[in-house]
């Protein structure tokens, strides 16, 4: 960058020259003057031009330590950390000066390492460390310095219960699989226990059955004075051989009065006296409803049947009316 004024004289002298006038050589004269160059820049006198100054220090090599080459001369330079401290107090950093300005670094250790008055120091990386996270169903642990949360195992080890921790409490709840009557769960599957299982102790007086795979023979239970006699309960004296004295009978495994004894009452016929009550009972259901049937005629369903009318037997049987079967008339006469 310039700034350049031109005298009048020179720009005439510029113009005979270029029209060549005969006998008179150019005026010489100074191009720079009047011209002002910015700093950096030096005029040059043989074109009035700026241009821009040599560095004076190209090709200087200043061996001596703090100095530098200023218009081509090696000046030591002063340090501009001399009079700089840059101690922190912190025995964990490393203080430096760098062109006159502190740099603090903090001393770097290995992992699992920390910095302790200036030495690196080994460290549990998870003391201090706070691995709660407010749920009562996980158990929390640091490992390595990083939080483990892992589910509360309230696994019982039985398949046939579900599992749950609840998360109110922390408490773990095993809640049996429920499965329809009879079945029983196996592998967490409800599975009938009693398929092909066989109870029957072939006592017709107790009551078999099965229940969760195991047999159970349960006596069946007659109320006082009865017993059990081929699958249901009768007069206990049907079953126990009860001797009473003349005059008395058996009644629900007692001796009582015959109310009979005397002959009376007189009962019609199909009705016999009850010696517990001394009443005539009818002895069939057509009795009971006021129907007499025919002597050797049964009483089948309320209704007189003559079971043996078609009955056929062979030499030497006779029919008996009140079953309609055939048997020995001898048999049957004794």
């Amino acid at each position: 960058m310039k700034t350049k004024v031109m005298p009048a004289l020179v720009v005439l002298l510029g113009v005979f020259s270029l029209i060549g006038i005969v006998g008179c050589p150019p005026l010489v004269t100074d191009l720079c003057e009047g011209v002002t160059c910015e700093t950096g820049f030096t005029c040059n006198s043989t074109n009035g031009e700026c241009e821009a100054n040599p560095d004076p220090c190209e090709g200087v090599v200043c061996d001596v330590t703090g100095e530098e080459c200023i218009d081509g001369e090696c000046v030591l330079i002063a340090d501009p950390c001399e009079a700089v401290v840059c101690d922190d107090g912190d025995a964990c950093t490393e203080d430096i000066c760098l062109d006159g300005e502190c740099s603090i670094l903090a001393i770097d250790c290995l992992v699992g390492f920390t910095c302790i008055e200036g030495d690196c120091v080994a460290v549990d990386p998870c003391d201090g460390v706070d691995c709660d996270d407010a749920d009562v169903c996980t158990d929390d642990r640091c490992d390595a310095g990083e939080c483990i949360h892992e589910a509360t195992s309230c696994d019982d080890g039985d398949a046939c219960t579900t599992d749950t921790c609840d998360p109110g409490t922390g408490d773990c709840t095993n809640e049996a699989m429920v499965c329809d009557e009879g079945m029983d769960c196996v592998e967490a599957v409800c599975t009938d226990l009693c398929v092909d299982i066989d109870c029957d102790d072939d006592d017709t007086c107790t009551e078999d059955s099965c229940s969760h795979g195991e047999c159970v023979n349960d006596d069946i239970v007659c109320d006082s004075g009865y017993a059990c006699l081929d699958g249901e309960c009768v007069d206990e004296c049907e079953v126990v051989n009860f001797e009473c004295n003349k005059g008395f009978v058996c009644n629900l495994g007692a001796c009582v009065e015959d109310l009979c004894a005397d002959g009376e009452p007189v009962c019609l016929e199909r009705f016999t006296c009850n010696p517990v009550t001394g009443v005539c009972d009818p002895d069939d259901e057509c009795a009971a409803v006021g129907v007499i049937c025919d002597p050797e005629v049964a009483c089948v369903d309320g209704e007189c049947v003559d079971l043996c009318e078609d009955v056929e037997c062979e030499k030497g049987e006779v029919c008996d009316w009140e079953t309609g079967d055939c048997a020995d008339k001898w048999a049957r006469l004794r």
